[in-house]
């Protein structure tokens, strides 16, 4: 949410209560990610006069912030177990996929050739993300040890928000654009069949470079499945 001119991490019940501003960075918060247990929320802040560019923690009140690691750190997402914390780096003009160590601040580099806004699956066997790359840019899938790294069919739609896992690993949801409806939420397996788009949000949310009233394609991104029940 914006709280003056800078994007801050805010929490809210489901039911729209108990608003509550979680930081207050002078240039500003984003990308929050809570950890499996609730108890915990991850996220992002850039440069800027008084800050340190790096990926931060707080418990979920707020309270505790602290650095985990300094430098780029883009679309952070947890670990199924709660101990780390997968984020996009750089090393020159080489894009990384990293998870650090949330007790330690240990750093892993994830054994793919590059990506971002990766997430796991809920079993931490797989991992999908955007991959940007000559040989064909998309949404991909690697096994964790990296191996069978493939490109979902059907989902190089240019999206580059959050991917979601659903709890059972069948599918993805992601943003993508297509030139008719601007950028909706689909969901599709993770071989590329079944490809459906869920969302029809045009004119969704009027902001500077993103869409009006007008009826100018809107944006609609950072999809996340609910848990299964029953």
């Amino acid at each position: 949410g914006i709280s003056g001119q800078r994007l801050q991490v805010w929490s809210v019940e489901m039911d729209g209560s108990d608003l509550q501003q979680l930081t207050d960075y002078p240039w500003g918060a984003e990308d929050p990610a809570w950890s499996p247990d609730g108890s915990t929320i991850a996220f992002t802040v850039d440069f800027g006069k008084g800050q340190t560019q790096g990926l931060y923690v707080m418990k979920a009140d707020g309270t505790d912030q602290r650095m985990l690691w300094a430098g780029q750190a883009l679309g952070p997402s947890w670990t199924p177990d709660g101990t780390g914390i997968t984020f996009g780096g750089q090393a020159g003009n080489t894009d990384l996929l990293e998870t650090v160590d949330v007790a330690t601040s240990a750093v892993t580099r994830i054994p793919v050739p590059g990506g971002s806004s990766a997430v796991w699956s809920a079993d931490g066997s797989r991992i999908a993300f955007w991959w940007s790359t000559v040989a064909g840019s998309g949404l991909y899938v690697a096994n964790a040890d990296g191996s069978n790294l493939s490109r979902v069919p059907g989902a190089a739609m240019g999206g580059d928000g959050r991917i979601a896992w659903s709890p059972d690993g069948q599918w993805l949801a992601f943003n993508g654009v297509a030139s008719a409806s601007g950028e909706q939420i689909y969901t599709v397996h993770p071989d590329g069949t079944d490809l459906r788009r869920v969302t029809d949000m045009g004119a969704f949310h009027p902001s500077p470079g993103v869409s009006g009233p007008n009826g100018t394609p809107g944006r609609t991104d950072d999809p996340s499945w609910g848990p299964t029940t029953g």
